[in-house]
């Protein structure tokens, strides 16, 4: 059971691209990211929001899936993290057959992987199950979906990890971009 609490900050955007980026710190002062949004200017206000605000620090940096509006802020700031300090980047990785079904964004994929790969700083986990829980100063991560292989529809969407957080008095789900294919299996798996 969550024993923590946690406070929640939705970046907004910088220019006109959608987007998916949240800043959490927990009370004890670790901070967890979800996903980042999109390069260019919002990866400059993301980072100054972290430098400002959170000491430069991240605790933990959440990846759900390899569309650029979800890592292209991280992608940019690995090229020169300057003072700031990742402890772990989580997602889940996509095979090279997956990575395929989706050619403009592929490309992307595949060089992001290759960073993570070459990262020495943070160590990077890529192969969490659906199912996986953590405790982050009493806040519990559930994961409650990840990569979806089998679906060839919307695929890198389908495969957007679901998670959800949750402290002594709240909990909150984050989909992603999540389809409906996932949704179902999803709701089939952890209706209850």
């Amino acid at each position: 059971d969550p024993t923590g609490h946690f406070s929640l900050m939705q970046m907004t955007n910088a220019g006109t691209a959608q987007m998916m980026s949240y800043i959490m710190k927990t009370d004890a002062g670790k901070v967890i990211v979800i996903d980042g949004g999109n390069a260019g200017e919002n990866a400059v206000k993301l980072r100054n929001i972290l430098k400002e605000k959170y000491d430069n620090k991240v605790h933990m940096w959440w990846i759900t899936h390899p569309h650029t509006d979800h890592l292209g802020a991280l992608n940019e700031i690995l090229d020169d993290k300057q003072e700031l300090t990742i402890e772990y980047i989580m997602h889940s990785r996509f095979s090279a057959t997956h990575l395929s079904r989706e050619r403009t964004q592929g490309e992307v994929a595949k060089a992001f992987y290759e960073k993570l790969d070459a990262e020495k700083s943070t160590k990077v986990i890529g192969d969490i199950p659906a199912g996986a829980c953590y405790n982050i100063d009493g806040v519990i991560i559930r994961v409650l979906g990840v990569t979806n292989e089998e679906i060839t529809v919307n695929p890198y969407n389908n495969s957007s990890m679901i998670l959800r957080f949750e402290d002594k008095d709240k909990s909150v789900l984050f989909l992603a971009d999540a389809g409906e294919e996932c949704g179902d299996k999803a709701l089939k798996k952890y209706r209850h």
